[in-house]
This record gives structure tokens, C-alpha cells and sequence, in this order.
């Protein structure tokens, strides 16, 4: 931070669109594997996230070279915010305890990248370490300018989303057929010299 350029850092917390895409598969299965235990977080919605950055934006000067925390409006496990999903599906939502390699392998059967398996589990194990924010900052209130979302509102707002893709079949695999190119047309054969009449010797 030594360039002389301002800065401001938003740090936010878990995001709840976490269970969406990248939780999407399992939250559709009903079960959520947790590798946080009862653990609570202050999830945020991206949302938020973007109403504090065009908050800073605006008006940078009161901000600069800090360090903003942005956190949702209260903390929940992820218990907690399985049965607030479970709600606004009309079904349950069971969190199961897992441990990191379990949770991978899962993902991982259910087509979530490894990549993005992997992030994951770095992530609640730094959330088991305490390395995570898990309690509710004022200043992102003040930086919203608006109610903060909560856990419930994600949920009724994605619940479509969710419910659309458990209604959605399964996609058929075809076995796809290499189709050898066609032969090329042969060029007409030219006459060979040797195939012309020699001439006659007097």
C-alpha cells in the first residue's frame, strides 16, 4: 500500500450466494454437508457488497486507507441458515457434519468443479481458525444506506432458482458418432508419357 494511490478495502464476510451456485447441487439434494460446525457467520448478500462500494465510490475521501468490514445483518450457522432455506422451499434442508476430504468428494460427485471444492474448504478452515469475520459490523449498515439483506430474503429470492432446477430433468448423455470424413474425389489421371505413341524410326 505504498504506491501513494488511495485505497479502500471492503472485507467482506461468507456470502449467502454461496447457497446458490456453488451449494446450488446440494441444497436441490436436500443435504448440505457443514464443515463449520455451529460455527456462526455474518453472511452478507452480494448485493450489499455493491451498494458499500458505490456508497465509497461516491464519496471516497472519508474512506481511504481503511480497512471496511462488510458483514449481513445477524450471524447465523449454517444450520441456522439451512432451515431458513428449507422455508422458503417448502421442504427440509438437513445440514450434515462432514469432514474436508467427505465434503470434497461429494462436491465432486454432484459436478462442482475441484477448484472451486477446494476454495471452499480453505475457506471453513479458515473460519474454524477464526481467521473469518462471525459478527455483525455497524459501519456496513451505515455504508447501505438501506435495510441490510437478510438470510431470509436471499432465500425467498432464490427459491425459484432452486425450485426450477429440481423440477428440471436430468440431461441425457448421447454417445456422440465420429463420422470417418468422405473421401476425397480422385483427380482425372493425366496420360503418362509413357502411355504415347513412340514415334516411328526411319
Amino acid at each position: 500500500m505504498r504506491s501513494g494511490i488511495p485505497w479502500t478495502l471492503l472485507h467482506a464476510c461468507a456470502f449467502m450466494q454461496n447457497w446458490g451456485a456453488p451449494l446450488g447441487a446440494q441444497v436441490r439434494s436436500d443435504t448440505v454437508p457443514s464443515l463449520a460446525g455451529a460455527a456462526p457467520r455474518a453472511w452478507v448478500d452480494a448485493r450489499d457488497v455493491a451498494a458499500a462500494a458505490a456508497t465509497v465510490l461516491t464519496d471516497p475521501a472519508p474512506y481511504a486507507s481503511r480497512v471496511l468490514p462488510i458483514t449481513g445483518p445477524e450471524s447465523l450457522a449454517d444450520e441456522a441458515f439451512a432451515g431458513i432455506v428449507g422455508q422458503a422451499m417448502g421442504r427440509p434442508v438437513r445440514v450434515l457434519p462432514s469432514t474436508p476430504d467427505d465434503a470434497i468428494a461429494e462436491m465432486a460427485g454432484l459436478g462442482v468443479p475441484p477448484w472451486l471444492a477446494m476454495l471452499r474448504d480453505s475457506m471453513t478452515r479458515a473460519l474454524a481458525e477464526g481467521q473469518l469475520a462471525t459478527r455483525v459490523e455497524s459501519i456496513a449498515g451505515d455504508l447501505i444506506l438501506r435495510p441490510r439483506i437478510d438470510a431470509r430474503r436471499f432465500a425467498r429470492d432464490h427459491a425459484p432458482a432452486w425450485d426450477a432446477a429440481c423440477r428440471r430433468p436430468p440431461p441425457r448423455v448421447r454417445a456422440s458418432r465420429t463420422r470417418c470424413p468422405s473421401r476425397l474425389p480422385r483427380a482425372p489421371r493425366r496420360p503418362s508419357d509413357a502411355a504415347a505413341p513412340c514415334p516411328r524410326r526411319w
